[in-house]
């Protein structure tokens, strides 16, 4: 269903901004050996191997610098929010890298509309997470 400058993703459901369109969202690929993670890969997990990846603390920046903007914006703004998560989102994957969740101890390659949803949990968080060794970003 197209309305007005956006596009339907069919494939997950997503509504798109008409700019992007060309840009295929992927859908969940499911369990991975934790020994193809590779270091651009966004890790959302808690604790030390998730905070300390070289691809989490990319994503972490991304988060950081658009907050503000994020937040600025009214409810009502819900396209331009998601525009802003699908920023995020297509900033990680341009790339190659995934982003991974660890649930009863085994890492799945989250769907692009998981990823989008935890962004925007992110970004709706008052306080700016903090970036641990940053001197390798």
């Amino acid at each position: 269903r197209n309305s007005g400058n956006r596009t339907a993703d069919a494939d997950v459901g997503l509504v798109v901004p008409s700019h992007s369109h060309h840009i295929k969202l992927e859908s969940s690929t499911g369990v991975i050996d934790p020994s193809h993670i590779k270091d651009g890969d966004v890790l959302l997990e808690r604790g030390g191997k998730g905070n300390h990846h070289k691809g989490s603390r990319y994503y972490r920046r991304l988060i950081n610098e658009r907050r503000k903007s994020y937040q600025g914006l009214p409810d009502s703004a819900r396209a331009e929010k998601m525009e802003i998560s699908l920023s995020v989102v297509m900033s990680v994957k341009k790339s190659g890298a995934r982003f991974i969740h660890k649930k009863k101890g085994q890492y799945i390659v989250m769907s692009d509309r998981e990823a989008r949803n935890k962004i925007s949990q992110a970004l709706r968080e008052k306080k700016e997470r903090v970036m641990l060794d940053t001197s390798q970003q």
